[in-house]
């Protein structure tokens, strides 16, 4: 493929750069036979997808490469979803205090294969912890929202209960939400206290491998809660986790020696103590 005209299913296109670091934006319909995300040792690229992919095959992030979901549509390719050695899979944070999942990341794939040092992330990209440099005590945000009190916050919960504030302070949101079977809601934040932030919750990530396909994974799929943190004493909540799930739509295999966690964030630690969130 060459610049100038917009790529179709027949083309290869490489975005990569040797040089210096570049971010390039796809905002319409995207369409390729496959698609190369990648930078070098000393450079970095950066793909946002706002809009979605049409036709695609295979697609490769490479070497200090990021691919970043910018929408809450579920993308389809008909081939591999590689992320080799030093890339990045992720989506975009959730904003400000919005308690609708506007973002994931969501693909279906005929196989997958997340190679070792490799990342695909949702850590700390579910609801957001919002409001944190209030000088009130306020609760975070979603189902799970831990409390705020005057010196520390409580965890939230998801797939776990969120852990209670030390010092006698507030109990965790007494509420489990999400489907263990079918995993697709993200965490929630803690509490948050007079300028001490809380943990957001983590994201929501589903990969559906298709026609007996393969999941490969030897690199690491996070989607955990975010920590929170204490300032002059007082302390807030950790996020929960939030949702992991490789969907094999008609049987396949999985494979690898990889890490996937959906873990609650740590509360902050001080004199007074936040605590840590729930589980995805």
């Amino acid at each position: 493929w060459s610049g100038g005209v917009v790529p179709t299913s027949a083309d290869d296109v490489t975005i990569s750069s040797t040089t210096s670091n570049i971010a390039v934006l796809i905002g319409t319909t995207a369409d390729f036979n496959t698609l190369t995300i990648g930078g070098s040792a000393s450079s970095t690229v950066t793909v946002t997808l706002t809009g979605s992919i049409g036709t695609g095959g295979n697609l490769t992030v490479s070497t200090n490469g990021t691919l970043i979901q910018n929408n809450a549509l579920a993308q389809t390719i008909s081939g591999a979803l590689v992320a080799e050695a030093s890339s990045t899979l992720a989506h975009t944070a959730n904003p400000g205090d919005a308690t609708t999942q506007d973002y994931g990341f969501l693909f279906n794939v005929g196989s997958l294969d997340l190679q070792a040092s490799s990342t695909l992330t949702a850590a700390s990209r579910g609801f957001n912890r919002f409001n944190c440099d209030d000088s009130a005590f306020t609760s975070g945000v979603g189902p799970g929202s831990g409390f705020g009190s005057t010196d520390a916050g409580s965890g939230a919960s998801h797939g776990g209960l969120g852990g209670q504030a030390r010092n006698s302070g507030p109990l965790a949101q007494d509420l489990v939400y999400g489907d263990v079977s079918a995993p697709t809601t993200y965490g929630s934040s803690g509490g948050n206290v007079h300028f001490s932030c809380a943990g957001s919750g983590g994201g929501a990530i589903k990969v559906s491998i298709a026609g007996g396909g393969t999941a490969t994974v030897n690199g690491t799929i996070n989607a955990d809660g975010g920590n929170g943190i204490g300032v002059n004493d007082v302390h807030s909540g950790g996020g929960s986790g939030g949702s992991i799930w490789l969907d094999f739509t008609s049987g396949g295999t999985f494979a690898g020696s990889g890490i996937i966690s959906a873990a609650g964030g740590r509360g902050s630690s001080g004199n007074a103590f936040g605590d840590a969130g729930g589980g995805g």
